[in-house]
């Protein structure tokens, strides 16, 4: 099993929601609620559940 750490720069942080934004609101929107909110308060949503308003 491989270990995974974090993304700790703030620069790598903001590359990754440029290139999500480019692919899709939807994927930008799930990183920087992660990001921003604890595991425990995300982790029964699921994908079904978020919807993208266009």
């Amino acid at each position: 099993m491989k270990i995974v750490q974090p993304i700790r720069s703030k620069a790598k942080i903001n590359e990754m929601k440029i290139e999500l934004k480019k692919k899709g609101t939807r994927d930008y929107l799930l990183f920087v609620t992660g990001i921003n909110t604890r595991i425990k308060n995300i982790r029964h949503h699921k994908i079904k559940s978020i919807r993208c308003i266009k």
